[in-house]
């Protein structure tokens, strides 16, 4: 059986519209991350926590992508995310 892996985004990160874009803002970092529509998508969803297989459910539902794409993608913004400090995982 596979691990299952919780996330949630980070309580002091903040997602404001920055001119036509969205940012995350992370105040203790100073730091702006500008995000793309699927990002967005993704950090507002983990306002309450979530599991990676909930997060591909959502993203399959919410895009026309392929399944393996969708994880391969995911796995890479979780990556980021993580690498930035805007999620933590929880389990």
């Amino acid at each position: 059986m596979s691990e299952v892996r919780v996330f949630r985004r980070r309580s002091d990160v903040q997602i404001k519209p920055v001119g036509r874009s969205v940012a995350a803002f992370v105040r203790e970092q100073k730091a702006l991350h500008v995000l793309n529509p699927t990002a967005r998508l993704i950090l507002e969803y983990l306002d309450e926590p979530a599991s990676q297989e909930e997060l591909v459910a959502m993203l399959l539902e919410a895009t026309d992508g392929l399944e393996a794409d969708v994880r391969a993608d995911l796995d890479d913004a979780l990556a980021t995310f993580l690498e930035n400090q805007l999620i933590e995982r929880i389990s």
